[in-house]
């Protein structure tokens, strides 16, 4: 009685039929996960042995993978991604790109993987000097309304690369919104990087205003002093020059590399040379052991015909620093002139002092821009110690912003 008391209410016919579609359910989740584990996607086993072998070393051999899976028709959108940045990374940035535009005009991508594919084709195409397709497309680097803090500062630095300051400036401005003082010295960085556009294009007054503008945002921009610095010795400005590449100096002592060759032309041409090395001498007494400083006053006693007095300076440089490349090949230089040899040739020809962290290139020479591939603020000083402190001349006036 109680049984058919159960099974004549509807509440039990309802639970049963619960259970049973929970059953079918998991059964059908048992046997879809059984035939994954029999058979693994194709695709995700060539990105696996793709990136060990890129991992051991064989790059020649990743490569082969990824091109036999494209050319098998695998359709998966990753193994074009690894394909398209193996390709880039190897200087094929021409393939490269057509490779991510095909990706892209295939269409059905998922979002993350359409704006990684995006990202990868600007970078493809600064890097292959297309820069009126790299700016089209760095346009379009600013449309998705949320974005987080790490990707807007990657959009902004690609953009900048492109050389799309609007977009830049706006991605940004976006980012200081999220961590202050990262987007704020992204903001400054998209102010310098433009002003030094607007030097090699001859419009100094516009560059001056991007300066102002960026010293607003971020005094502690060693490049655009440095910049601020190279505007006023334009200008003829001597001792405000000196005091803003003595900023930019006090901020990242390798900086030096790039400054102290146009601070010492610009003396000698004033005839201050008396200036010069007592500025040397004033950060030297303050940083003692400060490589750059002293392959700065080594060279330019060699320059002066001491060769003695110069080459115990570059020595001391090397000793401190030896990495330091620049400093090595002169002390080398001056010691077969006096010896009365010939110049010794370079052992090694492109200089290793500094480096693009973006493109890897050794021996760039800028201060803001990387003229290889173009990215900004990614140049690096190697082997020269960081400094903390610096004496500025009692006769130098404060540092400011480059005037009209």
């Amino acid at each position: 009685m109680l049984v058919d008391a159960l099974f004549a209410s509807h509440w039990t016919w309802l639970a049963i039929g619960v259970l049973a579609v929970m059953a079918i359910f998991g059964l059908v989740q048992w046997l879809g996960g059984s035939r994954r584990y029999e058979r693994p996607d194709p695709n995700r086993d060539f990105l696996v042995e793709s990136l060990l072998t890129l991992v051991a070393g064989d790059e020649e051999r990743c490569e082969r993978l990824l091109a036999q899976a494209i050319e098998q028709g695998r359709s998966e959108p990753r193994v074009f991604l690894a394909y398209g940045a193996l390709l880039t990374r190897r200087g094929e940035a021409g393939r490269a790109a057509r490779l991510f535009e095909g990706l892209l005009a295939r269409g059905g991508l998922e979002p993350s993987i359409a704006r990684y594919t995006h990202e990868a084709l600007v970078e493809a195409l600064v890097r292959g000097g297309r820069s009126e397709q790299a700016l089209s497309w760095a346009a379009r680097l600013a449309e998705p309304a949320h974005l987080d803090a790490d990707r807007l500062e990657r959009r902004a630095r690609l953009a900048l690369a492109a050389r799309a300051y609007e977009v830049a400036e706006s991605l940004a401005l976006r980012l200081e919104r999220l961590r202050r003082e990262q987007g704020r010295r992204l903001v400054a960085l998209c102010y310098a990087a433009e002003a030094e556009d607007k030097v090699d294009r001859g419009q100094r007054d516009e560059a001056v205003r991007l300066v102002r503008k960026a010293l607003a945002r971020d005094r502690e921009a060693a490049a655009v002093w440095a910049l601020d610095g190279q505007l006023l010795l334009e200008d003829g400005k001597l001792d405000k020059a000196r005091a803003s590449f003595l900023e930019a100096l006090k901020l990242e002592a390798g900086l030096g590399i790039a400054v102290f060759p146009e601070l010492e032309d610009a003396h000698i041409e004033a005839g201050q040379v008396a200036d010069f090395e007592a500025m040397i001498h004033a950060l030297l007494e303050a940083r003692p052991h400060d490589p750059v400083a002293l392959w700065a006053l080594g060279s330019h006693l060699v320059r002066r015909r001491h060769l003695r007095e110069g080459m115990t300076a570059l020595g001391e440089a090397v000793e401190t620093a030896p990495g330091f490349a620049l400093a090595r090949r002169e002390l080398d230089r001056a010691r077969a002139e006096l010896e009365g040899r010939p110049e010794p040739i370079d052992d090694e020809p492109v200089d290793s002092t500094t480096r693009c962290s973006a493109c890897g290139t050794s021996g760039v020479r800028g201060i803001v821009r990387c003229p290889v591939c173009a990215h900004v603020g990614t140049i690096v000083f190697l082997g020269v110690p960081a400094a903390p402190s610096v004496v500025m001349l009692p006769s130098q006036p404060p540092a400011e912003a480059a005037t009209p």
